[in-house]
């Protein structure tokens, strides 16, 4: 089924590039004790990389953040929960959005309820063992934000 969304990731490439094209975008740093949550999406290149997902027009980017993340993982935080810690223009060869970057600290690690139909894989990595090849841009970038 993973390869089946590698493939698919390809195929339709150029109409994600139209998709994503200026839209706004969220991606939340979930931590708790040194580990930071991650998943692989069915459709994606198979790297692990940070729950979140697209703003709806009009939507805060606060709001946006806590609900992408309640679909995909089912973890529920409030907008006050979640730390901004950058918005900027994000590039991916010929996909442009804008990126904002949220963190949320977790004193208890909560269940995961992945999303069956986007999420395939979920994981608490050590942060300090991330290797860079392991994972998308978001994921590396959200680190340096919180270093």
């Amino acid at each position: 089924m993973r390869l089946l969304g590698r493939v698919g990731f390809y195929v339709v490439w150029p109409a994600l590039v139209v998709y994503l094209w200026r839209s706004q975008r969220s991606r939340v740093l979930v931590q708790h004790e040194g580990q930071v949550l991650l998943v692989k999406n069915w459709l994606g290149d198979g790297k692990w990389s940070l729950p979140g997902g697209g703003m709806h027009a009009g939507e805060p980017i606060h709001t946006g953040a806590a609900r992408e993340l309640h679909e995909e993982t089912g973890i529920v935080a409030t907008d006050d929960q979640l730390e901004l810690l950058r918005s900027e223009p994000y590039a991916f060869g010929p996909i442009h959005f804008n990126a904002h970057y949220f963190r949320l600290t977790m004193s208890e690690r909560p269940s995961i309820r992945p999303q069956r139909f986007e999420i395939a894989e979920v994981c608490w990595m050590d942060a300090a063992a991330i290797e860079p090849e392991q994972v998308n841009d978001d994921v590396r970038r959200a680190l340096d934000l919180v270093q």
